[in-house]
């Protein structure tokens, strides 16, 4: 996961708009990540480790972005938990390239963002509305049932 774009790019969201981040799961890092999101005003409510699809569509409902982002030295084409988004129903602001990048150009389940310019992905988010947002969230689920769902 690449923290410091993370933390940058929420940032620049919290500059303009109140974020809430609701995190999932454990590690190292953790507490770094919380402190330094809270270091930039921002809302954070750890859930811990959570299996259990119930409670974590109960967290995914909560929630109008994913955050799908890698360092960008790593190459992957698309990853577990984007693809838990898109089963939940959460579009993505993405850094993975390949598959998961396309999936966010030709499906509309997200943003892909451009780390040169996070201010040009602060931007895009800003000028959605609900109902894209909800497009998206729609989308993800096709995409999901789709290419991931297999009786």
């Amino acid at each position: 996961t690449d923290l410091d774009c993370m933390v940058s790019l929420l940032g620049k969201l919290q500059e303009r708009k109140k974020v809430v981040v609701h995190l999932v799961g454990a590690g190292e890092s953790l507490e770094l990540l919380t402190q330094r999101f809270k270091e930039k005003g921002i809302e954070v409510i750890c859930y811990g480790i959570v299996y259990d699809q119930n409670k974590l569509q109960t967290i995914f409902d909560k929630c109008s972005w994913g955050i799908n982002m890698i360092k960008d030295d790593l190459a992957i084409g698309i990853t577990m938990k984007s693809v838990t988004y898109f089963l939940g129903g959460v579009p993505i602001l993405n850094t993975v390239p390949g598959d998961t990048e396309r999936f966010v150009e030709n499906r509309n389940v997200g943003i892909n963002i451009n780390r040169t310019s996070l201010e040009e992905t602060v931007d895009k988010i800003m000028q959605l509305t609900q109902n894209d947002i909800v497009e998206m969230k729609q989308n993800a689920v096709r995409l999901y049932q789709d290419v991931f769902y297999t009786e």
